[in-house]
Parts: C-alpha cells; sequence; structure tokens
C-alpha cells in the first residue's frame, strides 16, 4: 500500500514538474554571422557570400550571375560603398537605384537584429514594414536567420549555410 501512494505521489510530482515552462523567448541573432544568401528578386536569381560583423555592418560579394561575380558591396553605419575590379565607390548611394535589394536587405537587418521572435505552428518569425512594404524573417530555433520575404518587392532571400564568427 505504501508502495503505491509513493509511485503516485511521484507520478502526479513529474506531471506538475513537468508542465512548468522555463524557456525564455528567442532572439533573433543577426550579428557576427556569415552565410550564402541565395537571393530571388523581380524574377532575377542571386547567389552572395555575406557576412553581418560584429558591428552590425553587412557585407556581400556576389558569387553569381556571372556579369556580377566579384562585386562586393559594404554597408557601414547606414551608407553602401560596391567596389568591382579595382574599382570602389564610397557613399555609393547616390548612384544605386531607390530599390536596390541590398540597402532593403540591410534595413530590415538592422530593424529586426535582436527582436524577439513570435512562434506560431512551429516556426518563429519576425514581422514588420519596410517603407511600407510588410516583410516576413523566419528563424530557426537557435534564432539564426532563414528566410527573408517582402512580397510587395518580389523578394525572397533564402539563408543558407549560416555560421555564427568567433567573437
Amino acid at each position: 500500500m505504501k508502495l503505491r501512494i509513493i509511485c503516485v505521489l511521484l507520478i502526479v510530482t513529474c506531471v506538475f514538474c513537468g508542465c512548468k515552462s522555463n524557456s525564455k523567448p528567442v532572439k533573433l541573432q543577426l550579428k557576427s554571422i556569415s552565410f550564402v544568401a541565395d537571393i530571388k528578386y523581380n524574377e532575377i536569381s542571386y547567389s552572395c557570400d555575406c557576412t553581418i560583423h560584429s558591428n552590425k555592418n553587412l557585407s556581400i560579394v556576389f558569387k553569381s550571375p556571372d556579369n556580377l561575380k566579384g562585386l562586393t558591396v559594404a554597408c557601414n553605419s547606414g551608407l553602401c560603398s560596391i567596389s568591382y575590379n579595382g574599382l570602389s565607390i564610397d557613399s555609393a548611394d547616390n548612384v544605386l537605384p531607390e530599390n536596390f535589394f541590398v540597402s532593403n536587405f540591410n534595413d530590415v537587418l538592422k530593424m529586426c537584429d535582436g527582436s524577439e521572435l513570435i512562434e506560431q505552428k512551429h516556426s518563429l518569425y519576425v514581422n514588420g514594414k519596410l517603407n511600407g512594404k510588410e516583410f516576413k524573417l523566419t528563424a530557426s530555433p537557435t534564432g539564426l536567420p532563414i528566410l527573408l520575404t517582402i512580397p510587395d518587392l518580389c523578394m525572397r532571400i533564402d539563408f543558407n549555410n549560416v555560421k555564427v564568427k568567433n567573437k
């Protein structure tokens, strides 16, 4: 009889202890990471090696298409510079198109860094608006980015081989 009571008490204790959630909200990790971005923008596909540095600056090196291979774009403190085949333009914002996807990408990353992720149906994401256009940034359970979509700009960026860099 005593053994049954002890077993019942242990089971009840395990059930109630297992119901308590100790998990903290997951925050989006958007600094000190590198990744390959597969970008679809206005029916054109790009592939880029990207790094978001510890100071949140973004560096992009185009791998494809072939006519852009080697083009480097660096966004530092809100200003973008570009370099290609030994030529470079600092403060290139004046020569870049208004909806240049790298500028939009950089703006979304800066907006979302450190945001708490919303969980819905086993998916983690951040929603927001950039210049009136809605975006959704989906992340893994560790807070690393997976996918960015901005439907009004016909933009989709898949984050592949995401790696945390040593700080």
